[in-house]
């Protein structure tokens, strides 16, 4: 998978509205392992202080990435 593919999947785990409401800052990811076509990932997210913290997690459990997306 191309690494803006990895962002185009977190960002594409958001509406439009959720989107909208952000005022993003900064996105910083880890690119952890190498994903392929075919493969299942899940999209899991958790609000922080700063923002919202995503992986794209693999069947096995493994992280393909992971992204702090900060905003104001």
């Amino acid at each position: 998978m191309n690494n803006v593919e990895y962002l185009k999947v977190m960002f594409g785990a958001l509406t439009s509205a959720q989107l909208a409401e952000m005022d993003i800052t900064d996105v910083e990811i880890a690119y952890k392992n190498q994903c392929y076509e075919g493969e299942v990932l899940s999209v899991r997210m958790k609000e922080t202080e700063k923002g919202i913290e995503m992986g794209l997690i693999k069947q096995d459990g493994t992280a393909g990435a992971i992204a702090l997306i900060t905003v104001k």
